[in-house]
């Protein structure tokens, strides 16, 4: 297919990837320069930048190697190439056309699965002209930069929550809440589990959607791009696990042995769908008044509560927590006063997270449906300012 003066060609008329280089000390924090990996970012660094940035980066070892972009500064690490394009070839469009291909089925035949150079530079691309690419880089990176915006306000949210609760908590000399004597099984009102159809539901590709652990990241954030589901007769039988709005959500076990990491979210406002039932790995979790879900969602994502649940779930050959641990989780003490002021702010916050994930999810629907056809040229750039409008609205 040709549009216009669109140019078929091949990528390595474009583009050379560049190896990176092993680097230590990435994960310590120090450094303003961002280091990835193969999957993406792993840290940051103080070494010299591989690019000032923007740039294009390309999963070269590993199951899964992804196409990630760098705005600023970036370092890529042995596990990973960057790409360094001619001129005529904007590098943010590089990154939408690079998303279009599937590097995972580029091996070079090692024991590691590793992205073949050769195979890459034979990949097929249509170029526009650099005008065009950056007319559709305008229309996608709008997009991308308004997710990037909903997720700054997602994570200043958080941050804002769980400065509210530290600033209500009594602490002792080393740090620690005063816990009330009373555990948090008190202030409980539902903690249950869901489940799926014996026979598992890998065959099943619609109905109602099933959240696993894969979906609990934290509210208003969902890494998981796709969801499993069961059918609409198996939910409507289900008497647990049955999503309302407002509910936290905990991830109960899996993971590597000895090594139980917790993750808490929150289900609401359409995040991550409007309607959904969760499998056997994940909590819900309601309070009974006066606690209120965003004082317990806080205090679930404290280091305090976080450090009692990775200590009650590790050590079992599957790492996880039980009810009856988790109900005799620590509760700190709050007078009444600060528990009736503090709730409804929190649960004002947690509102505002679910809402800008929910905005997320239709922004990301958005831009994986123009992506393709933009980057095809099967749809021009003109053509869709009115939706996209609309979207950014």
């Amino acid at each position: 297919m040709t549009v216009d003066n669109w140019r078929p060609c091949e990528w390595g008329d474009l583009a050379e990837l560049k190896y990176g280089r092993a680097l230590k000390g990435y994960r310590d924090g120090r450094g303003s320069t961002t280091v990835f990996g193969t999957n993406g970012p792993v840290g940051t660094t103080e070494a010299d930048p591989h690019g000032a940035g923007p740039g294009v980066i390309v999963g070269r070892k590993g199951a899964y190697r992804g196409i990630h972009y760098s705005p600023g500064p970036f370092y890529v690490i042995d596990t990973a190439f960057w790409l360094e394009p001619v001129n005529e070839v904007d590098i943010r469009w590089a990154y939408y056309e690079l998303l279009t291909h599937d590097i995972n089925t580029m091996d070079s035949g090692s024991a590691i699965p590793s992205t073949s150079r050769d195979a890459f530079y034979k990949m097929p691309v249509l170029l526009p002209p650099l005008d065009d690419q950056r007319r559709i880089v305008a229309v996608l990176g709008s997009l991308d930069d308004k997710i990037a915006s909903c997720l700054k306000a997602i994570g200043l949210a958080e941050a804002l929550g769980d400065a509210l609760l530290r600033e209500r908590l009594t602490v002792d000399a080393d740090g620690e809440p005063l816990w009330r004597p009373e555990p948090l099984g008190e202030a409980l009102a539902v903690l249950e589990t869901g489940s799926r159809p014996r026979g598992g539901i890998k065959d099943i590709d619609g109905g109602v959607v099933s959240l696993g652990a894969e979906n609990i990241q934290s509210a208003g954030v969902s890494r998981a791009k796709r969801f499993k589901y069961v059918t609409e007769d198996f939910a409507e039988k289900m008497t647990r696990g049955v999503l309302q709005d407002g509910d936290v959500l905990v991830y109960k076990d899996g993971g590597k042995p000895g090594n139980f990491i917790p993750h808490v979210s929150a289900f609401g406002e359409g995040f991550p769908v409007a309607r959904a039932v969760i499998n056997e790995h994940v909590y819900r979790v309601r309070t009974k008044a006066p606690v209120t879900q965003g004082l317990l969602y806080w205090v679930l994502r404290s280091e305090w509560l976080d450090r009692e649940m990775r200590n009650r779930g590790t050590g079992a050959a599957i790492p996880g927590i039980n009810s009856t641990n988790f109900r005799s989780l620590p509760f700190p003490s709050l007078p009444q006063e600060a528990i009736a002021n503090l709730g409804p702010t929190l649960d004002s916050l947690l509102k505002r997270m679910l809402m800008l994930g929910s905005e997320i999810a239709t922004l990301e629907e958005t831009r994986d449906a123009l992506l393709p056809e933009l980057i095809s040229g099967r749809l021009r750039v003109g053509a869709v300012d009115g939706v996209l409008e609309e979207v950014l609205m």
